[in-house]
């Protein structure tokens, strides 16, 4: 068996849309945003060079004030470019197959 655990420094291009259809108002923001990442994991020999794995990984990334470009949202009290603010976090688990070939 090998066991492992792992750490580090996330990133990801993100989209973020609003449509509102019935005030005719649509925003979008996309760039690329920073997080981190840690997940574990297993793999079992089967054969020589065949093994079996899992790992789980969590990925967070944190969108802090990020202006929407909103042409139609007016300016003024309470309209004006929108400020997102988000934490998005994924789970997600593999399970592999590694074959290993001769040198």
């Amino acid at each position: 068996w090998l066991v492992f655990a792992k750490a580090g420094w996330a990133g990801a291009d993100v989209e973020l849309k609003l449509d509102d259809d019935q005030s005719q108002i649509h925003a979008k923001s996309d760039g690329f945003e920073n997080g981190w990442t840690a997940g574990i994991g297993a793999e079992y020999r089967l054969y020589d060079r065949v093994s079996l794995g899992i790992v789980y990984d969590y990925v967070n990334l944190d969108i802090d004030n990020n202006n929407v470009r909103c042409p139609r949202c007016g300016t003024g009290v309470g309209a004006g470019t929108p400020v997102v603010e988000a934490d998005i976090d994924v789970q997600s688990i593999m399970l592999r197959l590694s074959i290993r070939f001769p040198d």
